[in-house]
């Protein structure tokens, strides 16, 4: 019996979020424990709850995004008067760390990457979430130049921003304007741009320096 590690991203009954457990797979089940609790036995759960709450350990993330259509395809859309199809492709993002700074990954970006899929945010917002990624690995193969904590702390703001404004748009399930919601929302946005902003200046610097 192969036993895996996997991170909570939502916290049920006695698991909490942002911490590894182990587990183990036998049919349509996954079995978790806290590997730390002596004696300890293992929670089932149905493996549709169990991918709704924990996320496998790994070293990548797959990150969705729209690929623009061609010009003859935007030529045969206006033709058609329709609206050119945009095809979705998948990037990966593999980060070859220590295994400390992995698990802090994972805990700090990936986390919030798994809340995210699914989302209409997700691929509204796929150009932001891989330019972070594409950052954040830039700054992975310089860490013996930057402070790479810092840097992965300032790339979860981003992604956090973005499940914040998920949250919200969820909450709104008709369109009626919505004074407070709205404000909340802009605010967001601001937040998310004025992070965006300072990651653009460290590359730039960064760029510059070299």
């Amino acid at each position: 019996m192969k036993r895996h590690r996997a991170l909570c991203i939502r916290s049920i009954d006695t698991f909490q979020e942002g911490t590894f457990y182990e587990t183990y797979e036998k049919g349509s089940s996954r079995f978790v424990r806290d590997p730390q609790e002596i004696g300890l036995n293992y929670t089932e759960y149905h493996v549709s709850k169990f991918d709704h709450h924990f996320m496998y350990e790994r070293n990548f993330v797959n990150i969705p995004s729209y690929m623009e259509p061609t010009a003859a395809e935007k030529i045969k859309a206006k033709i058609l008067g329709e609206e050119p199809e945009k095809e979705i492709v998948w990037y990966k993002y593999t980060f070859d760390i220590d295994r400390p700074t992995l698990e802090k990954i994972q805990r700090k970006i990936f986390e919030p990457i798994y809340l995210l899929d699914g989302s209409t945010v997700f691929l509204q917002y796929s150009h932001t979430i891989r330019y972070v990624m594409d950052t954040l690995l830039e700054f992975v193969n310089m860490q013996h130049l930057v402070d790479i904590d810092k840097e992965i702390d300032k790339a979860s703001e981003v992604l956090y921003e973005l499940v914040d404004l998920q949250n919200e748009l969820e909450k709104s399930v008709d369109k009626k304007v919505n004074p407070v919601r709205d404000k909340k929302i802009n605010e967001i946005l601001k937040k998310h741009h004025a992070i965006m902003d300072d990651f653009i200046k460290a590359i730039r610097a960064m760029k510059e320096s070299k």
